[in-house]
């Protein structure tokens, strides 16, 4: 529709092609939606394969997630026993 393949025919699409082809700004949700799909289009051609990049450690550091929670549950557990008493 907003290349020329099809006419529109309610009055609402008349302005979505006239947004589309930058003739007026973005009111409406389905035009700011539009304008993000065709950023993130736009991001996903001219990034490729960043967008989806995962960065992890391959080896345990001084101090990991799994030591970080072993501590909060044992700083939580000395605080129960100290408030109890």
């Amino acid at each position: 529709m907003t290349d020329g393949g099809l006419d529109p025919i309610t009055p609402e699409q008349v302005r979505f092609v006239e947004v589309a082809r930058h003739h007026e700004k973005p009111v409406t949700v389905f035009e700011k939606v539009w304008f993000k799909y065709l950023r993130r289009k736009r991001l996903e051609f001219e990034l490729g394969d960043r967008l989806n990049a995962h960065y992890e450690l391959e080896d345990d550091t001084f101090y990991n997630r799994a030591m970080a929670s072993q501590l909060h549950k044992t700083l939580f557990r000395v605080i129960t026993e100290n408030h109890k008493s």
